[in-house]
């Protein structure tokens, strides 16, 4: 510290200029980032980062440097909103980001800039309406779920074991010469598995096991019976069982197609990939092999409960894409027949 007798001042500090700085982003190396930094220098910026990445991805080196190197009462400068943020929600997660640190935003294409009121109103009302957005999903969510319950479908991972494979188990295990190690391996299931389902009552050694919660095999083996008593015979029905409905076939041709909910959002590919993962498999669907043709056979009992199942599965198609703020475009054409939906 120098004092000339006037005032006091330190060699070390340095007082910056507020500064314009740029942000340019392309999603491949074919694409190039001309455009954007002479927008981006017409304007002013005195720096400017660049990120050759797909907007999808959530890791950005070049942004991350930005955010770094920005101070309280520099603007942050993008060509356009979507350069920026990854999805509306991204962005407008960034935008607070930047709100709270004293760093303003603008955008040149849109006009926007949250340096005056009308820029901060902008923002405020995106900001309502991705809440709004998020809201409607998880309300259609949860009433696709509801209506999947009340058909009997319940969410979350399969049964590692179905009553089939238990019956198995069961009969393996009757054999005293089976050992649960090769039982396993037969089934293809671990111990814990197997022990689960059923509780073994002469296993010994690494293969013994005690669980409550599981089903002792003495339940089900045949009791014997005494000689010197007759079975008791079965009692007659009191009331003829009703026949059941006759169940019928049918294929129809499904054409499917996924779309992004904004220009801000990109997951059309997982959302494909999470419909053929979480949805095909409870159905009977045929991959025509063209991207959006596909052939599902249903069987029915009358015409509400196939069209019941039909507006089922696009339901679940489109629950699942929201996850991902798409949706589905769907159409159903029974073969053979002029029937559509």
């Amino acid at each position: 510290m120098a004092n000339n007798g006037l005032f006091a001042y330190s060699p070390k500090k340095v007082y910056f200029k507020y500064m314009y700085l740029g942000y340019a982003r392309v999603s491949t190396e074919d694409q190039k980032l001309d455009l954007q930094k002479d927008a981006l220098k017409k304007i002013g910026c005195k720096e400017i980062f660049t990120d050759v990445i797909s907007g999808a991805k959530t890791k950005r080196e070049g942004l991350d440097k930005l955010l770094n190197y920005a101070r309280p009462g520099d603007t942050i400068v993008v060509w356009k909103l979507d350069r920026l943020g990854r999805s509306l929600q991204h962005l407008i997660e960034t935008i607070k980001i930047l709100e709270a640190r004293g760093i303003g935003f603008r955008s040149l294409q849109e006009n926007i800039d949250t340096n005056t009121s009308g820029g901060k109103l902008v923002f405020h009302v995106f900001g309502a309406l991705a809440e709004f957005e998020r809201d409607l999903i998880r309300e259609r969510t949860q009433a696709g779920l509801k209506a999947a319950r009340a058909r009997g479908r319940i969410g979350g991972r399969p049964k590692a074991m179905d009553e089939k494979k238990i019956r198995q188990a069961k009969a393996l295990m009757v054999d005293t010469e089976n050992s649960i190690t090769d039982i396993c391996k037969t089934l293809k299931i671990g111990k814990t598995t197997l022990y689960k389902y059923v509780r073994p009552s002469n296993a010994n050694g690494a293969d013994s096991f005690n669980d409550k919660t599981a089903i002792p095999l003495e339940t089900i083996l045949p009791k014997a019976i005494p000689i010197n008593v007759k079975p008791s015979k079965p009692a007659k029905a009191t009331k003829q069982a009703l026949p059941e409905p006759a169940i019928k076939t049918t294929t129809v041709k499904m054409y499917l197609r996924i779309e992004n909910n904004s220009k801000f959002v990109r997951g059309k590919k997982k959302s494909k990939e999470d419909i053929e993962i979480f949805v095909f498999p409870h159905y009977k669907i045929k991959d025509l092999g063209n991207d959006f043709e596909y052939e599902v056979t249903f069987s029915y009992q009358d015409d509400v409960d196939l069209e019941n199942q039909i507006y089922e599965l696009a339901d679940e198609m489109n629950h699942q894409a929201d996850s991902r703020n798409c949706f589905v475009e769907v159409d159903f054409q029974e073969i053979g027949t002029d029937r559509h939906w």
